[in-house]
């Protein structure tokens, strides 16, 4: 979102080699279509979600749309009347026999909605080492380290829910019974289970029964360096600050 609402801030320009360098081409019908580019949608809005798909898939799908709906657009614009954006995992491409014929097949639910020449589309993709067709999604790089934060979230979530204090061992000399066996887990999980009964003292109603911790102590579940390491990586792949973001790495 921080990337997307600071591209859409930006100004379209349309420029031309000049004598200096790039000259700013005056009434541009270019800028004047970035700057409105359909019914449905207005300038900041198509540059936040062309960002959005540039940083999410990698890719970005514009239609160009070569008659409107509106009468006032099929008279002011060329022969480009609206430039529409497709979400790219709706998108796949059917090489032709060259680049020119390449087709755009838009598939929405299994159906195929519309086939279109290259012609009608811009694709604007990230480079890809492995692909000639597609870019590269920089989530694709980022997956390990994402589900790195998922597992420990969910060990979280799993140690709150079910015991509230680390696994671990019953010894005892005999041999418990299976009834026996059921009575000391329920009991146990009675004891102990929700955070109201953490500090709960246990005691070992045996003489010949030993309790021995097998989890991390409860001051180094939350692994704070690894935490930091996953967010310090995302937000590197993508290119901001981490303060920018809210992450804690970065404050």
């Amino acid at each position: 979102r921080e990337v997307a609402t600071s591209f859409a801030e930006l100004p379209p320009q349309h420029l031309r080699p000049g004598k200096g360098g790039f000259d700013e081409v005056p009434d541009s019908q270019i800028v004047a279509l970035l700057e409105s580019p359909n019914e449905t949608m207005d300038g900041n809005e198509f540059k936040s979600l062309f960002a959005t798909y540039a940083q999410a898939a990698g890719n970005v799908y514009i239609q160009k749309a070569r008659r409107s709906e509106s009468r006032d657009r099929n008279q002011s614009f060329g022969s480009v009347k609206e430039l529409g954006l497709i979400r790219p995992e709706y998108v796949s491409i059917v090489p032709g026999a060259r680049r020119a014929e390449d087709i755009f097949e838009i598939k929405v639910g299994g159906v195929v909605k519309a086939r279109l020449p290259r012609a009608d589309i811009i694709h604007w993709k990230t480079p890809n080492p492995t692909n000639d067709f597609y870019g590269q999604s920089p989530i694709v790089t980022l997956v390990k380290e994402g589900n790195v934060d998922i597992r420990m979230t969910e060990f979280d979530l799993a140690f709150f829910q079910n015991a509230g204090v680390p696994l671990g061992i019953l010894f005892t000399e005999s041999r418990p019974s299976s009834d026996e066996l059921k009575e000391v887990r329920g009991r146990f999980r009675s004891m102990f289970s929700g955070f109201r009964k953490w500090f709960e003292l246990l005691v070992l109603n045996a003489k010949d029964a030993k309790y021995q911790q097998l989890g991390l102590p409860i001051k180094d579940l939350e692994m704070p360096d690894t935490r930091e390491f996953i967010e310090a990586r995302i937000c590197s792949v993508f290119g901001v600050p981490p303060i920018i973001v809210g992450a804690l790495v970065g404050l």
